[in-house]
């Protein structure tokens, strides 16, 4: 097995959007924090970061898949019920 180049940090996931402004609220709405707003928008979450994008290709799009994995599932989806999102 081949050794991790050494300064290597993190690997950020770049997701589609149709329509980066209303995404970028959904995100907001559900406590990630925005990092850089641009052509790009970079949010993070705990540990973890993504970059949202508005370049939007149907069959990536449909495929394309997160995970977020937190402390208390039901916790969380009763905020984001509430939320009316």
């Amino acid at each position: 097995m081949r050794a991790s180049v050494v300064g290597t940090e993190v690997a950020r996931p770049f997701l589609p959007t149709k329509d980066l402004a209303l995404s970028t609220r959904f995100y907001e709405a559900l406590g990630f924090e925005k990092l850089l707003d641009s052509d790009v928008a970079i949010f993070r979450i705990g540990r973890s970061e993504f970059l949202l994008q508005s370049r939007y290709a149907k069959e990536w799009a449909e495929n394309a898949m997160m995970q977020l994995m937190v402390d208390d599932l039901e916790q969380w989806w009763q905020a984001i019920q509430a939320m009316d999102l």
